[in-house]
């Protein structure tokens, strides 16, 4: 199965949009060991000021667990027909880990938006070896 230096992979992005919007995402993307399943949790915070300092307000935790070799996307979010899509976040996340028995690149990416409108986006890569 696939073994890693360390199972845990932990990554932290702060990004600055047109609108001077930040946003801070951390992931971590984890084989589970006895399986060919893993499970990707992530957790998204815009940057806030808040009494004269800047504070980070969780907007959302997606997590997902699928089968190695098989993408999964998660959606957190209003929809399009909703009222409050052009002025809340949208969150969609996308992993992908290789195959059982292959080497490959374990992926996430995370995008935020309001509305049609990308706020934040990143796309994390890990590569995994079989052992």
């Amino acid at each position: 199965m696939k073994q890693l230096v360390a199972c845990l992979f932990a990554a932290v992005c702060a990004a600055t949009t047109v609108t001077a919007q930040s946003y801070s995402t951390v992931a971590t993307m984890k084989h589970i060991t006895g399986t060919d399943h893993y499970v990707v949790d992530a957790v998204i915070s815009q940057l806030v000021d808040q009494d004269g300092r800047q504070v980070e307000k969780v907007i959302s935790r997606p997590s997902v667990q699928t089968s190695a070799g098989l993408p999964a996307s998660l959606y957190v979010g209003p929809t399009e027909k909703d009222a409050t899509y052009q002025t809340e976040d949208n969150i969609n996340m996308d992993v992908m880990w290789p195959k059982p028995g292959e080497d490959g690149m374990a992926t996430c990416s995370v995008v935020v938006k309001r509305g049609d409108k990308i706020t934040s986006k990143i796309k994390f890569q890990l590569q995994v070896e079989d052992n």
